[in-house]
């Protein structure tokens, strides 16, 4: 019964739990002058959305077809697996444009340092451009595995 909702939950707990640990940390931050408090906002909103609308998506995705109750989309009927990898391939598009063209690595960089504990001074943009470029990489080989 719970794979049946995970996409849901999957994009609460993730978007959620780092909304949440995001302005936690973010009093400390914005009292040494990292961060503003509209800083804070725009990112840790922006992480909450970019989270919820692909979870959402699967699950839309999910719930369409008759009996899935897992959220293994390689296993999903052909439309819905389609779909799926349809979503899929256009949210990796969407990052890497936004990431390698449109300048996202810098506020990316800035989002993490607010929702995990890694040292501030080991996330710069040039590390998440090579981290985003090595996990497409690392999705598309898997997906192509998967799909033989």
């Amino acid at each position: 019964m719970y794979f049946k909702y995970f996409w849901i939950l999957c994009g609460l707990w993730v978007g959620l739990g780092a909304f949440a640990y995001g302005n936690f940390k973010a009093g400390l931050l914005i009292k040494q002058g990292l961060y503003t408090r509209s800083e804070v906002n725009r990112y840790l909103t922006g992480f909450l959305i970019c989270t919820l609308i692909p979870c959402l998506s699967f699950w839309i995705v999910q719930q369409t077809g008759s009996g899935i109750e897992h959220p293994f989309f390689m296993e999903w009927p052909d439309l819905q697996r389609s779909i799926a990898i349809g979503l899929l391939v256009f949210f990796w598009i969407s990052l890497a444009t936004w990431v390698f063209a449109l300048k996202g690595a810098t506020p990316l960089s800035k989002t993490i340092t607010l929702i995990t504990n890694a040292p501030a001074s080991l996330i710069n943009p040039s590390r998440v451009k090579v981290f985003v470029a090595i996990m497409l990489v690392s999705g598309v080989v898997s997906l192509a595995v998967q799909s033989m």
